[in-house]
């Protein structure tokens, strides 16, 4: 699949989908990542993803200064403000050395919903398109993603959510990924 393919129209459900946002009304400033094992999900078809023990969501200070101004950090004002914010799902690497499957795809998306159910978190979302996951791993600088000194370990490693300080659109443009508009 050629780099930013356009996914077909997938059937996919989500209890909050109040419709479909732009490109333009996503943060350009943080996008949301996303890396599960692979037994929590499988691109595109899941929407439904597995909890994770570090998230966002449910440890305050995960969350940018500008979401969580004083009165701001209720859960539904904090989950409103997440779903502003694309985010790129991918797979755990699969090596060290920041590599993994030449088969493992991450996908741009934009999140429809997250509910909590004690220690289960749900992430309900739309993908925009999918690309080879290397490519971030490649680009560890460019996609804002932390690596251990010696480089053997990167943030793509270990399942976890978090809020990086990029604009994601710009970054995957960078490395020649096709976002096509929404």
């Amino acid at each position: 699949m050629p780099q930013g393919t356009q996914l077909p129209s997938i059937t996919q459900t989500s209890t909050i989908d109040s419709g479909k946002p732009t490109i333009a009304s996503l943060s350009h400033k943080y996008y949301n990542l996303i890396v599960f094992t692979d037994d929590d999900f499988e691109l595109p078809v899941h929407t439904a993803l597995a909890s994770v023990s570090r998230s966002p969501y449910n440890q305050e200070n995960w969350i940018p200064d500008e979401i969580k101004k004083s009165g701001r950090d209720s859960d539904r004002i904090i989950k409103k403000e997440l779903l502003k914010i694309p985010a790129v799902i991918c797979y755990e690497n699969t090596d060290s050395h920041c590599r993994t499957s030449p088969t493992h795809k991450a996908t741009l998306a934009y999140i429809t919903d997250i509910e909590r159910d004690n220690k289960m978190l749900y992430i309900y979302f739309k993908p925009l398109c999918l690309f080879h996951q290397q490519l971030l791993n490649d680009n560890l600088g460019i996609f804002g993603l932390s690596v251990s000194s010696k480089g053997a370990i990167c943030e793509l490693n270990t399942s976890h959510w978090a809020i990086k300080e990029r604009d994601i659109f710009r970054s995957l443009k960078r490395v020649g990924v096709v976002v096509p508009e929404i």
